[in-house]
């Protein structure tokens, strides 16, 4: 049998399939059924029969949680440890999940910092003072085009770079201590930013 590979089409669809991944948010199991969705590509080139994939859709029908844009990287991962399934039956499928649970609060953690609580309010700022000094429509498109930039950016780079360095990256960026650097430097300039802003917009 030959092995099985995602290309980089594969990998492209599963980019836009995870762009719907808030579309079907849910009390019990919050973003599951995005995932799913995200893993849909996935599923189809790496399982043959109908028991495999519907295996594989129950195994990511479970509980998930975090910070929609980084959701990227758990799904780049899990598409790579899926493939590796496919390829090798004796893999445990069970540490895909796994794998997928110990991301989501240091994820949520991360995204929420930095892309909530950091870009999304310079933008925001920078964009209202785009508005206070005349140049009216400037300003939301400023942000708009911000943020999409940000979040495709780190979609396609978590989809991308998940898939290729598999669990790995998660590790490498842990151990290294880059998160809690990159957050730190984060929150200093999004003080600054936001404060230099404070007597501009408060009378």
């Amino acid at each position: 049998m030959s092995e099985k590979h995602l290309t980089k089409k594969d990998l492209w669809s599963v980019l836009w399939h995870q762009m719907a991944i808030r579309g079907a948010n849910n009390y019990e199991r919050q973003q599951n059924a995005g995932f799913v969705q995200a893993m849909i590509p996935v599923i189809d080139r790496v399982y043959d029969t109908d028991e495999e994939k519907k295996a594989a859709y129950e195994r990511h029908l479970e509980y998930f949680l975090t910070q929609d844009m980084v959701t990227a990287i758990p799904i780049g991962i899990a598409a790579a440890m899926e493939e590796s399934h496919a390829n090798n039956p004796h893999m445990d499928p069970s540490s895909i999940n796994a794998v997928k649970t110990a991301l989501m609060g240091p994820l949520a953690g991360l995204g929420d910092s930095l892309l909530n609580g950091t870009a999304r309010p310079i933008l925001a700022s920078i964009g209202i003072s785009f508005i206070e000094a005349g140049l009216g429509w400037v300003g939301p498109i400023f942000f708009v085009i911000g943020m999409a930039i940000i979040s495709l950016g780190v979609r396609y780079i978590g989809v991308f770079s998940g898939y290729d360095q598999g669990v790995k990256l998660v590790h490498k960026i842990s151990s290294s201590g880059l998160i809690d650097k990159i957050t730190d430097i984060a929150a200093i300039a999004a003080y600054t930013i936001v404060g230099g802003f404070i007597p501009l917009l408060v009378y």
